[in-house]
């Protein structure tokens, strides 16, 4: 926290001030493990999505020169299915990475993480494990 505390500027009182109430704001409140693993079980989702969506993209892509004359056939079907795939890979990275406080990002997930610090306690994380 150091180097944050040294790049952010401080009231007279040492505090980083609005710095510090958004990062309050930020983060969720959760009040057991399953609520903790909801969380990670969502962004996941859409880290994953987006990645499948990118892939299945580039693949697209990559075939439309073996297959030019089947996408010259449907050009208008082919476009907006290029048009979705994108979009619902852009839509899943916007979500992941959104910097609103009431969004489920990995912002709020690492401002919760940070406020949540006793589910990593070394007795907090053998009981997960064991129950796994």
């Amino acid at each position: 926290m150091a180097s944050l505390e040294n790049a952010v500027p401080q009231d007279a009182h040492g505090q980083i001030g609005s710095l510090e109430r958004r990062l309050t704001a930020n983060r969720i409140e959760i009040d057991d493990a399953g609520d903790l693993k909801k969380l990670f079980a969502r962004l996941i989702a859409d880290i994953i999505d987006a990645a499948g969506y990118s892939r299945l993209w580039e693949q697209l892509k990559k075939a439309l020169p073996d297959y030019e004359e089947e996408f010259d056939q449907t050009p208008v079907f082919w476009g907006l299915a290029f048009d979705g795939i994108r979009e619902a890979t852009l839509f899943r990275l916007a979500r992941v990475y959104d910097q609103d406080h009431r969004a489920l990002s990995l912002l709020t997930l690492l401002h919760t993480l940070g406020h949540h610090k006793s589910f990593f306690e070394d007795a907090s994380v053998l009981e997960r494990v064991s129950k796994a």
